[in-house]
């Protein structure tokens, strides 16, 4: 069986799964932005493992499924992760625990908070991982220049997980909690 594995990088975790399934008997082949064109070449795989939520990484994953080819995650499932605000209904829906979020423009978010709702995090709306987080700890951190719909989330203290699938295993490590400032 060939694998195609979809991924900004080839080491990490990418690296674990090839290594894996080659040990396992499969030919493996990773695609980063240095060697993915969305053609025929990629039907030659039988199966697919989307690993980057970028958006050419989620074409090329569509056009797989398209031609038939499986894809784990499906991509619609990891674009509605993706999506922060879809996230936390889907969370929530699972009946996880899952933070207050408040989303507006900066001037509407700087007059809604009072000191005891902060620290607050802001992120990207569309996004995954810790790229273009900040911790927003009163409300003077709110004084940047911003035109667009901002989506805040309380602060989570305590632990945090980063939680993933391997097959049917599910994997957990605890993740240091955030600790930059603006």
């Amino acid at each position: 069986m060939k694998i195609g594995i979809l991924s900004k990088r080839k080491e990490m975790l990418t690296g674990k799964l090839k290594e894996y399934y080659e040990k396992m008997g499969f030919n493996v082949k990773i695609y980063t932005l240095n060697n993915l064109t969305i053609n025929d070449s990629l039907l030659e795989n039988d199966f697919f493992i989307l690993k980057s939520k970028d958006l050419f990484f989620f074409y090329a994953a569509y056009y797989i499924e398209a031609n038939n080819i499986p894809v784990i995650p499906s991509p619609i499932i990891s674009n509605n992760l993706k999506n922060r605000v879809e996230a936390h209904f889907l969370i929530n829906r699972a009946r996880l625990n899952v933070p207050d979020f408040y989303m507006g423009t900066l001037e509407t978010l700087k007059t809604a908070f009072q000191t005891q709702d902060f620290p607050l995090i802001l992120k990207p709306i569309m996004g995954s991982g810790s790229r273009g987080i900040i911790k927003i700890n009163n409300s003077e951190d709110l004084n940047f220049n911003h035109e667009k719909i901002l989506y805040l989330e309380r602060y989570i203290t305590g632990e945090h997980y980063i939680v993933y699938f391997i097959r049917n295993e599910i994997c957990t490590s605890i993740k240091p909690p955030m600790n930059m400032q603006i």
